[in-house]
């Protein structure tokens, strides 16, 4: 992306409600969670699906239509309840239950995931992906070997999606790090990484669970988040803030779990059912969201987002605080050999395409 911060003041948007309508990149990657079929024989089958996409917005209207297809599907011997919008709390808070068995599925973020396994979060370090095709190659050589590390969890890990680029918006214009640690930005509470970028880039961080920066943001509490131009769109942040930095920080997973349990009790005929659909629909999904992604960005510019083009020295800064940030995580959230493990194969993909690291 090569916008300039532009030189009009940006304009405020005429309404609250968003601009343009379509499912969440974070919708997108559970949507072939619900396409589950029965085997005649199987027993009728509660499946209680927590996740944030809010409640009344079209993603989750998507969800519901999905539900009733399931059920028409298996003359109602496989049904989804669906909990929308953070009403099972934050995905900390669905983990949980997902472990007392009072919730059976979710589609979820990397935070969430890392609830489960934390080394998930080796392929969401910041700087590490330039593009997707990157994190595809590399998604596809580590997936079993996370589907055996959430296994062992009691967790199926149906698929490993991503919500899309992740990038800083803020209410006042972010030109370096030095502009971050004037402002009071936004860390997810059970993020990790976030925590660690803060602590070591020394900002005044408000560390806040994901429902509560809608409010904190409308209260001026906070002045910076990170998020994906779908996510600052549907959670409606867009709102309140006039910014965004044009180079992402890192590239935001999302995936799709199920208690292996739950998972265990289907037939097999069911579970086979399951595979294929979902191998029939991520390709689909997962294409439209990256557009979408691509389209809300140009319309959060278009309505009164100003984008910020760092400079060179700006950029080598933001690498070096990047690359802070992945050494005091290893030995930590992940061992040093399955970071290594990652950049090989990320290596590997760079040396096919004729491309070397920057």
């Amino acid at each position: 992306m090569t916008h300039q911060l532009t030189d009009r003041p940006p304009s405020r948007f005429r309404s609250t409600r968003p601009p343009f309508r379509f499912p969440t990149t974070l919708t997108l990657v559970i949507l072939a969670t619900l396409f589950v079929g029965a085997s005649p024989a199987a027993a009728k089958t509660t499946i209680r699906f927590a996740t944030l996409a809010p409640s009344g917005t079209p993603m989750v209207r998507v969800l519901r239509k999905l539900a009733k297809m399931v059920a028409t599907r298996t003359n109602g011997r496989v049904e989804f309840k669906i909990y929308p919008g953070g009403r099972q709390g934050d995905e900390k808070d669905v983990v949980r239950k997902m472990r007392a068995g009072q919730l059976h599925a979710s589609g979820m973020t990397a935070i969430g995931l890392a609830e489960i396994e934390k080394e998930i979060l080796v392929l969401q370090m910041p700087s590490l992906f330039r593009k997707y095709s990157e994190l595809d190659y590399v998604r596809r050589k580590m997936f079993g070997y996370f589907e055996k590390k959430f296994a062992a969890r009691g967790f199926k890990l149906l698929n490993l999606g991503e919500i899309g680029f992740v990038y800083m918006f803020s209410t006042k214009p972010i030109r370096n790090i030095s502009d971050l640690r004037k402002l009071r930005p936004w860390a997810w509470i059970d993020d990790p990484i976030a925590l660690t970028f803060n602590r070591l880039a020394r900002t005044q961080a408000r560390l806040l669970a994901l429902p509560a920066v809608f409010p904190a943001l409308k209260a001026k509490m906070i002045d910076v988040v990170y998020a994906t131009p779908l996510g600052v769109v549907a959670l409606q942040w867009y709102t309140e803030l006039h910014y965004v930095v044009s180079r992402p920080l890192a590239v935001g997973l999302g995936g799709t779990v199920m208690r292996l349990e739950t998972w265990n009790s289907l037939s097999e005929a069911d579970r086979k059912q399951f595979r294929d659909l979902q191998r029939e629909w991520q390709g689909v999904l997962q294409r439209k969201g990256r557009r979408d992604n691509r389209k809300a960005l140009k319309l959060l510019t278009e309505n009164g987002i100003a984008v910020i083009q760092p400079s060179a020295d700006a950029v080598r800064e933001w690498e070096q605080m990047a690359f802070r940030v992945q050494a005091q995580l290893t030995g930590k959230l992940f061992p040093k050999s399955l970071l290594e493990q990652v950049k090989r194969h990320l290596k590997e993909y760079r040396a096919s395409k004729g491309n070397t690291p920057k």
